[in-house]
């Protein structure tokens, strides 16, 4: 009788493999962080004059105690977006452009909420050109 000799498999275990990949994607996720990346920056400090061709530039400053100022005028603060559009309004019609920078100065003690306040209300009051002012203090840690 004739017996065949057996040929080797050409298969290959999956098994092993599919563990070995479990097994790094299980270290990849327990090993990556998921905290996002802190910078600590420090802000430039510029000077210079501004353009006196551009056109005239809006500073809203929001004082320690809460107080607002439009260019030194001191608003309520209900009013802010109104105000801020009235003006924005005015210097479109005086000047002839659309792009109005408005300049937004805080006290480095007020919360970082409260700029995002203004900012929000600035956009819906129409304006396109946002700028921030930071004046460092003391309370890093804030």
């Amino acid at each position: 009788m004739f017996v065949r000799p057996k040929r080797p498999s050409l298969a290959l275990d999956m098994a092993p493999l599919i563990d070995v990949v479990f097994q790094l994607l299980i270290f990849f996720m327990l090993s990556s962080s998921f905290n996002l990346p802190q910078l600590s920056l420090t802000l430039p400090q510029v000077g210079g004059t501004p353009d006196p061709a551009g056109p005239t530039p809006l500073v809203v400053s929001i004082a320690e105690d809460g107080t607002v100022f439009v260019n030194q005028e001191e608003i309520q603060l209900g009013t802010f977006k109104a105000r801020l559009r009235e003006y924005v309004e005015a210097i479109k019609a005086k000047t002839k452009t659309t792009n109005i920078p408005v300049t937004i100065r805080m006290d480095g003690s007020r919360p970082y909420g409260e700029f995002m306040k203004f900012f929000k209300e600035s956009k819906d009051a129409g304006v396109t050109n946002l700028r921030m002012i930071y004046e460092p203090g003391d309370n890093r840690a804030n």
